[in-house]
C-alpha cells in the first residue's frame, strides 16, 4: 500500500521538526550522544566535578548510552519505518512532541542528585509511549511478521523500567544495562539483514551498472535467532562458562560468513554502505571477544564497548544519515564526503575503545578520553549539519 492512501497530509508549515518520528528523536540522540559523552569525558578527566542520579558515574554512563541514545535512535527510526511498512500515520505533531518531551525530562532528571524517581516516572511513560505508537498501526494493518521486531521493543521498554530497581546493586544493574545492550544489538541485526543487502544491490546497479543477487541466508537467520537468545541469557547468568564461549563462537561464524559474503566491491566505495557493513563486524567482533573471554577474561568487557560504541555507534549514524537524506526528499546516493567524514571519526572511536585497550593495556585511560574525543566530535558536527534538515520541511515540499 501507498504511505499516501492511508491519511491525508496535513498542511506544511516552515518548522517540521514533529512531521514525522525520525526529526525530532534523530536531533534528541545525536546532540544527547554529544552530551553524553563530553559529559562522561568529564567524568573521567575530573569526577569530583561530575554528578548524576546514579549511585555511580559508570552506571550512569552506561543506563543512559543503552536507555537514552540507543532508545532514541531506534523509536525515531522505526516509527518512520512503520509509516511506510503499513501505509498508516504514525505518532506527529503534538502527540509527538510530547513523547519527546518525556524522553528529554528523563534524561534531564536522571542528572541531577536525587531525581531517579522522576527519571523513573519520565523513562516509563516515554517507553511505554514508544512501544503502544510503534505497536498500534502493526496491528491496525495486521502485520504479524513485524511482531518480532515489536517485542523487542517492548522488552527494551521493561528493561528500563527494571533497571531502576537495581540501582543500589552494582552486579544486578550491570545486568539490566548489558541485557538492554543485547536487546539493542538484536535491533541492529534485524535491521541489518533487512536492509543490508537490498542497499548493496541497488548501490551496485545504480553506481556500477551491475545485477547483483545477494543470499539473505534465511535458513541461518532461524539459527541465528536461536543461538543469539541462548548466548544472551548464558552471558547473562554464567558469563565467564564455556557455554557462553561456545555459543558466541557459533555466532561469530555464522554471522561472520554473511558478512564475508555480503563484502561486495561496491561496499568500500559508499560511505553508507560501509558503516553498516562495519556496524555488522563490531557485532562479529563482539562475540569474538566473548568467545576469548573464557582465557582471556577482560576481552568480555571489550565486548560490551565493541557491541556499544562500535556496532551501536557506526550502524546508528549510518542510518541516521540515510533516513534523514531519504526521508527529507534528498538523494540517498550522494551523501557527500561531509558524510564520509563524520562516518570515519565515529568508527575511529569505536576501533579505538575496542581493540586500543588490547594493543596498549598501560594507556587505557588515555585511548577511552581519545575514543571519547573521536565520539564527541563525530556526533556534535552530526548535530549541526543535520539539525536544519531535521527542523525544516522536506525539499519536495511534503508532508513528512
Amino acid at each position: 500500500m501507498s504511505v499516501h492512501l492511508a491519511w491525508n497530509d496535513p498542511p506544511v508549515g516552515r518548522f517540521a521538526l514533529f512531521y514525522l518520528g525520525f526529526r525530532p528523536f534523530f536531533l534528541l540522540a545525536s546532540l544527547g550522544a554529544t552530551l553524553l559523552g563530553a559529559a562522561w569525558l568529564l567524568a573521567l578527566t575530573l569526577p569530583a566535578a561530575f554528578h548524576s542520579a546514579w549511585p555511580n558515574a559508570a552506571l550512569w554512563h552506561g543506563h543512559e548510552m543503552v536507555f537514552g541514545f540507543g532508545f532514541a535512535v531506534i523509536t525515531g527510526f522505526v516509527l518512520t519505518a512503520i509509516r511506510n511498512w503499513t501505509g498508516f500515520q504514525t505518532l506527529h505533531r503534538w502527540p509527538l512532541a510530547i513523547l519527546a518531551g518525556l524522553w528529554l525530562a528523563a534524561r534531564y532528571a536522571n542528572m541531577i542528585e536525587g531525581g531517579l524517581i522522576w527519571a523513573f516516572v519520565f523513562d516509563a511513560l516515554f517507553g511505554l509511549g514508544a512501544a503502544s505508537a510503534i505497536t498500534a498501526p502493526i496491528i491496525k494493518a495486521r502485520q504479524w511478521k513485524q511482531m518480532g521486531l515489536i517485542s523487542k521493543v517492548w522488552l527494551l521498554t521493561l528493561t528500563n523500567m527494571v533497571s531502576y530497581g537495581f540501582t543500589a546493586s552494582l552486579q544486578w544493574s550491570q545486568a539490566a544495562i548489558l541485557f538492554g545492550l543485547l536487546l539493542i544489538v538484536a535491533v541492529l541485526l534485524t535491521m541489518i539483514h533487512r536492509v543490508l543487502p537490498f542497499f548493496i544491490e541497488k548501490a551496485a546497479h545504480m553506481k556500477q551498472s551491475r545485477l547483483l543477487q545477494l543470499d539473505r541466508f534465511e535458513h541461518t537467520q532461524k539459527w541465528n535467532l536461536v543461538l543469539f537468545l541462548l548466548f544472551s541469557i548464558s552471558w547473562l547468568l554464567w558469563p565467564h562458562s564455556g557455554f557462553t564461549a561456545a555459543t558466541a563462537a557459533l555466532l561469530a561464524l555464522l554471522n561472520g560468513r554473511i558478512l564475508i559474503h555480503w563484502a561486495d566491491r561496491v561496499v568500500l566505495n559508499e560511505a553508507l554502505l560501509w558503516s553498516l557493513w562495519g556496524g555488522y563486524a563490531f557485532v562479529v567482533l563482539g562475540f569474538l571477544l566473548v568467545a576469548t573471554s573464557i582465557f582471556i577474561p577482560p576481552t568480555a568487557w571489550l565486548a560490551v564497548h565493541a557491541f556499544g560504541a562500535g556496532a551501536m555507534g557506526l550502524t546508528t549514524l549510518g542510518m541516521m544519515i540515510r533516513v534523514t537524506l531519504g526521508h527529507t526528499g534528498r538523494n540517498v546516493f550522494e551523501p557527500g564526503p561531509l558524510a564520509t567524514g563524520l562516518l570515519a571519526l565515529v568508527l575511529i572511536a569505536g576501533l579505538l575503545r575496542t581493540l586500543g585497550p588490547l594493543l596498549l593495556p598501560y594507556r587505557y585511560t588515555q585511548i577511552m578520553e581519545f575514543a571519547l574525543v573521536f565520539w564527541v566530535l563525530s556526533f556534535g558536527l552530526f548535530t549541526l549539519l543535520y539539525a536544519p534538515m531535521w527542523l525544516k520541511p522536506r525539499v519536495d515540499g511534503r508532508y513528512g
